[in-house]
């Protein structure tokens, strides 16, 4: 294969693998809600409905049912118990342990769905040749396992930023991805500049990225206070009911604000807080993103040659060299590490969280039996289209240098189409706005990188 026919390829499968690493985000968090259709758009009759039975629900709840009458008491008794059971946990109040559960259960399905599809190429190459099961040297299995957990690590931070602290997936994808392509980029351009045919382009792409980075998170701001400055409607008969079942017809809170306004008040402090939470752990997060393409990179490629120094090979073109790691076969250490880490990491969350706390052996028989094949599906395609995602990334990172490849980091433009369309997020987006501009200006931003990312690895430079 000619070397521009090799880039076109590795084009089209890195403009591939940035659908597919676009997409599965949304499906991950789809798979995390305890009731995926309260996430979904609804009709402004739907919606009317929705914030009456909502207001009722709150202003009832907040005063407590023992001032209720004994009729209306006997018929919420459920209802309170559901409260009870939805707080008890004291690091994160607003992340009930049944809602943990889901999360958690989600990302084991999705890390088993991907770390199966991703053995398939492998298991494909060993029937064909079974000369690739002889051991690697170790620095570099090792090297391709870091990846993977690093990647795990990524992954279950976004889970949590987006399902359990209620950050939007647009700037949070936004703020990840961006990390991805500052550290991650700048070490690959380190570790292979010959694959690199316009290096100018590159960086200018990188400065494209770092201010998108700028403006995802004072979009996500903008967002915040947008919501939070909306107009909180009750319907009278909510007043009524909080005011007739007040003990001793209290008066309004010291602050001049009634009992259902202050409780709003305190909720929307509240969801602001734990959104903030959410941006510091997509933020540590997009940490572990940017170091796990260069370790995959070096797993791959062996800049450091561990393969001679330790006396087991040489690093050539030729297929039949199995010392050093081709990419279907690290990408398979990859995906076993990044499987095992999930499965480590989510087990301890689980343990944590949960009172009382329960055996390992406990939570994998709860886990496998919790849920049916069917309410599953959502998460294993979530590890069957980011699997997917990442196979193409790496082979056409082989094809047009692994620096180049972080043009797919701009899969928040197509995970921004999912986040309006399942999410009905920015639904209430005037123009113009604070929040119209940055948004505008971070896709601008996200488009410039991805042509200057493309454009870096062709031509003579």
């Amino acid at each position: 294969m000619s070397s521009s026919n090799r880039e076109d390829v590795g084009i089209v499968l890195l403009l591939m693998s940035l659908v597919c690493l676009g997409t599965w985000p949304a499906l991950l968090r789809l798979a995390s809600e305890e009731d995926p259709s309260s996430l979904l758009p609804r009709s402004e009759n739907e919606e009317e409905e929705h914030q009456e039975s909502s207001v009722l629900y709150v202003t009832t709840s907040s005063i407590g049912y023992s001032s209720l009458p004994p009729v209306v008491g006997a018929a919420t008794t459920n209802h309170s118990h559901h409260i009870a059971s939805t707080t008890n946990n004291d690091d994160n109040p607003g992340a009930p342990a049944y809602h943990l559960e889901t999360v958690c259960h989600a990302y084991l399905d999705y890390a088993t769905a991907y770390f199966l599809v991703s053995s398939v190429p492998f298991l494909i190459t060993v029937v064909r040749n079974t000369s690739v099961l002889s051991m690697p040297p170790l620095p570099l299995v090792a090297t391709a396992m870091l990846g993977g957990t690093l990647l795990s690590w990524g992954n279950l931070s976004f889970q949590w930023a987006t399902a359990v602290y209620k950050a939007s997936l647009t700037f949070v994808l936004a703020i990840q991805a961006s990390m991805t392509i500052v550290l991650g980029t700048g070490i690959n351009y380190g570790l292979e500049p010959h694959m690199t045919k316009r290096p100018q382009w590159l960086f200018a792409g990188m400065t494209c990225f770092l201010l998108a980075i700028v403006m995802a998170v004072q979009s996500q701001l903008a967002w915040m206070q947008q919501k939070a400055e909306a107009p909180n409607e009750q319907q009278p008969c909510d007043i009524e009911i909080i005011e007739y079942h007040q003990p001793n017809n209290q008066q309004p809170t010291p602050g001049g604000q009634t009992a259902p306004n202050a409780s709003t008040q305190q909720e929307k402090q509240s969801n602001s807080s734990t959104v903030v939470t959410g941006l510091v752990v997509a933020f540590l997060g997009g940490l572990c993103f940017g170091f796990f393409s260069p370790a995959f990179n070096v797993a791959v490629n062996d800049p450091f040659q561990w393969t001679i120094s330790t006396g087991t090979g040489t690093i050539d073109d030729d297929d039949d060299k199995d010392q050093t790691l081709r990419v279907v076969r690290a990408n398979f250490i990859f995906s076993f590490a990044f499987w095992v880490a999930s499965f480590g990491g989510n087990l301890w969350l689980l343990q944590k969280k949960q009172q009382p706390q329960q055996s390992m052996p406990s939570l994998l028989r709860r886990y496998w039996l919790s849920s049916t094949w069917m309410e599953r599906r959502m998460a294993l395609l979530a590890g069957l289209v980011c699997a997917i995602g990442n196979v193409l990334q790496f082979q056409g990172g082989q094809l047009v240098g692994y620096a180049t490849a972080d043009l797919v980091q701009a899969y928040p433009l197509v995970s921004t189409v999912w986040d309006v369309l399942w999410f009905g997020e920015f639904h209430s987006l005037r123009f113009p706005s604070r929040l119209a501009t940055m948004l505008l200006g971070m896709y601008l931003a996200y488009g410039a990188g991805v042509l200057l990312f493309a454009g870096s690895s062709v031509g003579d430079g």
